[in-house]
């Protein structure tokens, strides 16, 4: 601090970068069309929640950015993702047949959670248990010993 001089302010309470940070750390986040949600969403690598009627549909498909001129285009990102999903999806009749799990779920007001969102935030929930985490005083197998007997 003495030797760059930085400028600095006196920060009280939270922020819009802490708010930001919480929101990354929510085990799934409910999003909207604001810059904010997208950018939490991106940052958290976890699954989220999108507004049906704020999606574009195409199809059997639901995408953010794939009706923009440059994502209709042959090769664009959204061109290659619906190929890729159309693909997956052919042969699916349900989220539980599908090889993969979607970050983003489609929901519209009264809707359930899919079965398979519901799969992911248990995995989640099975994976973040305390009792499993050295650093919350939990445990670990060796699993070299447990081999050995």
């Amino acid at each position: 601090m003495r030797r760059f001089n930085p400028g600095q302010t006196l920060q009280y309470g939270l922020t819009e970068c802490s708010d930001l940070l919480l929101m990354t750390m929510a085990d799934i986040r409910i999003c909207s069309i604001s810059s904010y949600s997208l950018v939490a969403s991106f940052l958290s690598g976890g699954p989220y929640l999108w507004y049906e009627p704020q999606l574009t549909v195409s199809g059997e498909f639901y995408s953010l950015w794939g009706c923009e001129p440059k994502q209709m285009e042959q090769g664009s990102l959204s061109q290659r993702s619906l190929a890729f999903v159309s693909s997956l999806t052919c042969n699916a009749l349900t989220d539980d047949e599908l090889p993969v799990d979607f970050m983003g779920t489609a929901m519209n007001i009264g809707d359930e959670l899919p079965r398979g969102l519901v799969r992911v935030l248990e995995s989640r929930l099975r994976n973040i248990d305390p009792r499993t985490n050295l650093l919350e005083y939990g445990c670990l197998p060796r699993f070299e010993q447990m081999l050995a007997r």
